[in-house]
């Protein structure tokens, strides 16, 4: 992330061969201080001015603002990230704190049964109490969608033991169950009265129903162009609830994204490699967050018949290819490499 100072401020994938790279999800910020790329963080930036507008640029638009379905990747995630909290937030330090559970753990030493107790008295925009009940609907929701159907295995079951007593139960060890269910995971959770009905959950799309700090306001939200996100009545801490209101504006260019943010037109962009010198020499300072950008394939199916179809001419090929020269002609300093 780059900031104004001015201001006074992983999947693997198997190929024959291929050339990883670890890169830093960068983005530009003006006029505030984060250490996130995150739009949630974002608006919980205590620089904030409350009742102010910040402005996001996006260079894409939104697949799905459903969470259950659309990318967790930056910066598609950045449209739920706002409006949809997630059981348990991964922090930036890489470790985990409380989201709308409020604590969680494995029952006995195999990690195939995992318990998380859920926060009281908390409420979706839509005004709907969060139960475990509810929090079971939701998880099996998930489980039941897109990519990560397989995310507690094939086989996992999730039960409500209590009123707000979530018990996970495992066909096989899963240690890693507090990522599964953060943001990064299954962990963004959606209204059960969302997923009431088949027309419900088809307004996901193009609406939102969660219990994040804000929600999204649908009749001055112009799809593919600009997306307007207003504080949630119901959030449980108003006092995280820094702006007025949040925009996610669609500028397609990144050199057209770094003259809206020199103008102050937005306050956060996603950066890239390439405007680093320019952006530091307008006064931003480069903020990153880990992030995975590669491999990058040469080829995934071996031929046949011809050059490539000889192993010894795939090995000369694999120990002929510069990996630090590539890893730092694309992504300079922000970059590191990885090898399959």
């Amino acid at each position: 992330m780059f900031q104004r100072s001015r201001a006074g401020s992983n999947r693997r994938v198997k190929g024959w061969m291929a050339v990883g790279m670890s890169a830093m999800s960068l983005a530009l910020v003006g006029t505030l201080s984060l250490t996130t790329v995150s739009a949630n963080a974002a608006a919980r930036s205590p620089k904030a001015s409350s009742g102010a507008t910040l402005t996001i640029a996006s260079q894409i638009t939104s697949s799905n603002l459903n969470p259950a379905l659309s990318p967790t990747a930056v910066p598609e995630n950045w449209f739920t990230d706002l409006d949809y909290e997630p059981f348990i937030i991964h922090n930036t330090t890489g470790g985990y704190s409380p989201g709308l559970a409020v604590s969680w753990g494995y029952v006995g030493t195999s990690n195939e049964q995992f318990v998380f107790n859920l926060r009281p008295n908390v409420q979706f925009s839509d005004g709907t109490t969060l139960t475990a009940a509810g929090a079971v609907t939701d998880l099996n929701y998930y489980l039941s969608q897109g990519e990560d159907t397989n995310a507690f295995g094939s086989t996992a079951t999730v039960t409500a033991i209590g009123p707000l007593t979530v018990q996970i139960t495992l066909q096989a060890p899963n240690a890693y169950m507090p990522y599964e269910l953060s943001q990064n995971g299954l962990g963004k959770v959606i209204s059960p009265m969302a997923l009431a009905t088949p027309a419900a959950t088809t307004a996901l799309g193009s609406s939102s129903d969660g219990a994040g700090p804000y929600e999204l306001d649908s009749s001055a939200t112009i799809a593919n162009s600009s997306y307007v996100y207003v504080p949630n009545p119901h959030y449980y801490d108003p006092s995280l609830q820094y702006w007025g209101k949040v925009v996610i504006e669609i500028i397609t260019s990144p050199a057209a994204e770094l003259a809206a943010l020199q103008t102050g037109q937005i306050q956060v962009m996603q950066g890239e490699t390439q405007l680093v010198s320019t952006a530091k020499s307008d006064g931003l300072t480069v903020l990153t967050a880990p992030g995975t950008n590669g491999p990058i394939y040469l080829g995934e199916n071996v031929p046949k018949k011809g050059p490539l179809s000889s192993l010894k001419v795939r090995q000369a090929l694999e120990y002929g290819i510069n990996r630090p020269l590539i890893t730092k002609a694309l992504f300079g300093t922000y970059a590191t490499q990885d090898e399959e």
